[in-house]
């Protein structure tokens, strides 16, 4: 695949320049997608909520559900980006 620039960007971003997800952008790995949907489901065991609600302190299940919010929305931006490939016939 061909990835926009401002895609990856956003991608690095979201995954703090990390070097692998860089490879698989530049390189158009397919495999760039299944990192976001996996990254975009939320793992909360139980000790961390009850630790947040006796507490009071809601800000890093806040935080974290942010971050898995935006990986969700950059899956979904990738799924376009794979649809609108494939209805061109464009590949790298």
């Amino acid at each position: 695949m061909i990835y926009p620039e401002e895609f990856k960007q956003k991608v690095l971003e979201a995954c703090n320049n990390n070097e692998f997800v860089k490879y698989l952008l530049e390189s158009g790995d397919y495999r760039i997608g299944q990192a976001l949907s996996e990254s975009s489901v939320m793992h909360v065991t139980p000790e961390t909520i009850i630790n947040a609600y006796e507490n009071s302190d809601f800000t890093e299940l806040y935080r974290e559900a942010l971050k898995r919010k935006k990986f969700g929305i950059l899956y979904l931006e990738w799924k376009d980006i794979k649809d609108k490939e494939k209805q061109t016939g464009m590949k790298k």
